[in-house]
């Protein structure tokens, strides 16, 4: 099932919000509702919601996602949908979806490998200019190399955050907060960084040295 430019399978994975007392935020309803509007367009053999349980909550964020989805569109068949209910953070959303994607079973009986698949991931625009942020300035912890390693494609759904625009000014400073922390996470990833490479020359030094007195 050709699709040129070397792809054959297309898929859309829609990143979780955190659940309160069993209900979606509006926030990760939005980004349903943009996969809802655009998958006409995408055309995919599978989507993939991502993420888990938090809290007391009976469902995880993956399986809450489907629920709202279906609700959207209902004639979907559910053959392709997978809940990825194990990730408790971003790094482990990008992580179970490759796995996931690697152990499909026709790239598992070498139909396609990993570069044949296209996958258009669904968040709200403030996190993806964060993934993007780390991958342009600290490019060793980025999210996405294990997508660039295995040579997958990648691309990005941009949703607004719905409290930007509020009429409500809890919703709008909330909104604020969320482009704040951006700083605050960024510099993180800078010390995890930092941290990281300190943590990779000791154990080579450790290592050098005990090989030298072998």
């Amino acid at each position: 099932m050709s699709r040129g430019n070397d792809i054959e399978y297309k898929c859309v994975a829609v990143l979780g919000k955190r659940i309160i007392e069993g209900k979606i935020s509006e926030e990760y309803a939005s980004r349903i509702k943009r996969l809802e509007e655009h998958l006409q367009v995408l055309n995919p053999d599978l989507v993939i919601f991502s993420g888990g349980k938090n809290g007391d909550n009976a469902h995880s964020e993956a399986e809450a996602g489907y629920r709202h989805f279906t609700l959207l569109n209902p004639g979907f068949p559910a053959e392709k949908v997978y809940c990825e209910e194990e990730s408790k953070n971003s790094k482990e959303n990008f992580k179970n979806i490759l796995s996931y994607l690697s152990n499909l079973p026709a790239v598992r009986k070498g139909n396609f490998g990993l570069e044949n698949i296209e996958l258009d991931v669904v968040s709200q625009d403030y996190h993806i200019r964060r993934i993007k942020k780390v991958e342009k300035f600290f490019p060793k912890v980025s999210l996405l190399n294990p997508l660039k390693r295995k040579k997958l494609r990648y691309r990005f759904l941009e949703v607004p955050c719905p409290y930007i625009d509020s009429k409500n000014e809890t919703e709008k400073w909330q909104a604020g907060l969320y482009f704040e922390f951006d700083d605050m996470t960024l510099t993180e990833v800078n010390l995890e960084g930092i941290m990281q490479e300190k943590e990779s020359r000791l154990k080579g030094a450790v290592i050098k040295n005990l090989e030298g007195n072998l």
